[in-house]
């Protein structure tokens, strides 16, 4: 009977560990960590390319009303020419009676860190009066390649490198400096958003 005894007493402290046991794995079950990962990992966003398309053609000559400056960022360069195309510019056009016959335009170079830049606008007749910094500069007519140019500008590393190549291509050598015509100025004021692939520069290099 004792023998009967201590093995009903050992079966149930045996159930009643599993049975607490069972009761525990499912109370600490939820606390499993998921492979599923609770934050989701960010993407990389490629920009899209620009489009180029290249042209052979004559540039006529021209007569630009300018101002010269500098920076030594790229963002400065553009806060810079956009202040230049809306304000300097537009005053001393309207300060001498004179008419803006064609889209922005610049002449700009790297040296080391700093960005050096001349911004103009083409106008009609030579002005009489010239504020501080406002200078002319005379375009000849050329023989231009012309890289037509869709995109962010800081993409635009591109069109300057087809310009050269087919410069090489063409066994010409170059007569001036690269410059920069903002057809679709994209420097013009305006609360709308503007998107970079639907706007044109044209950027230019003469050669002979």
């Amino acid at each position: 009977m004792k023998t009967l005894t201590l093995t009903l007493g050992a079966i149930y402290i045996i159930f009643f560990t599993i049975n607490c046991a069972d009761k525990e794995e499912k109370k600490t079950a939820p606390q499993i960590a998921s492979d599923k990962p609770t934050v989701e990992t960010p993407t990389t966003v490629t920009q899209k390319a620009p489009i180029i398309n290249m042209a052979d053609t004559i540039q006529l000559k021209r007569i630009v009303l300018c101002y010269k400056d500098s920076s030594n960022s790229r963002e400065g360069m553009f806060i810079k020419l956009s202040n230049i195309y809306n304000n300097k510019l537009p005053e001393a056009i309207k300060l001498n009676k004179i008419n803006a016959i064609g889209a922005p335009m610049a002449w700009h170079t790297k040296i080391k860190n700093a960005f050096f830049f001349e911004a103009g606008i083409p106008i009609n007749k030579l002005p009489t009066k010239l504020g501080k910094g406002i200078y002319v500069k005379n375009t000849n007519t050329d023989s231009v390649f012309i890289a037509h140019f869709f995109g962010p500008n800081e993409l635009a590393a591109g069109a300057y490198d087809a310009l050269n190549e087919k410069l090489k291509d063409a066994h010409k050598t170059k007569t001036g400096n690269i410059y920069e015509v903002y057809v679709d100025n994209i420097f013009a004021t305006t609360t709308d958003k503007k998107d970079a692939y639907k706007m044109q520069t044209d950027i230019v290099l003469p050669y002979k």
